[in-house]
């Protein structure tokens, strides 16, 4: 039975680049949004983000705005991120969710990422290693993509994928993020899971 999250609070915007102008954001070029955790934590695997974003940059015809939070060190991001540090607020990071085209993060092991979730309720694609649970929410192709394991060049091709997807192909996948959303991680259906469960056991302690 998977976690679950509010989906009242964690949800589309109508218009993503109306989102980007309240933010004091370029409402036309591309965002991508990472969870950035220090180098100090391995198995964040923030090395390969930076090696995947640097990949990106280099390659001609792809432009973008990054937008980080979480805990990572100022000095380890590109000197032209928009860093927020840890956000508190879920709403405000819901904001930044919309905001975003693409929603990576580059971890080694995860039983159950949350920040995928809520990007996935806010209808925001996500790219991650194809590794322990990220598969699981990450659906290759449906609600994002998923890379090989601790390759970079990788990465930084499926964030490119959804970067250049068409504007019918990228509703299509925010669509898709939000209805997987509401079907696997709303609060409602965790408990109603939880219910079954319980009536099976009992039912079976009854016999």
């Amino acid at each position: 039975i998977p976690n679950s999250l509010p989906m009242d609070i964690f949800k589309p915007a109508a218009n993503p680049a109306d989102v980007r102008r309240i933010l004091g954001m370029n409402p036309v070029k591309p965002v991508i949004l990472v969870a950035a955790h220090s180098l100090a934590y391995e198995i964040k695997g923030m090395r390969y983000l930076l090696e995947a974003l640097q990949k990106l940059k280099q390659k001609g015809g792809v432009s973008f705005n990054l937008v980080a939070f979480g805990k990572a060190v100022r000095t380890e991001l590109p000197a032209d991120t928009l860093y927020l540090g840890p956000v508190q607020d879920e709403r405000l990071l819901n904001l930044y969710y919309n905001a975003a085209d693409v929603f990576v993060q580059s971890s080694l092991w995860e039983s159950f990422g949350f920040v995928y979730a809520e990007a996935l309720a806010a209808g925001t694609p996500c790219v991650a290693f194809k590794t322990a649970g990220c598969p699981e929410i990450v659906r290759d192709g449906l609600t994002g993509f998923t890379a090989r394991y601790k390759d970079s060049a990788d990465l930084a091709a499926c964030v490119e994928r959804v970067l250049k997807m068409t504007p019918d192909g990228q509703a299509r996948m925010r669509i898709a993020c939000r209805e997987t959303a509401e079907r696997d991680y709303d609060v409602k259906v965790q408990a109603n899971r939880y219910g079954k469960l319980f009536e099976e056991l009992l039912s079976q302690r009854k016999r």
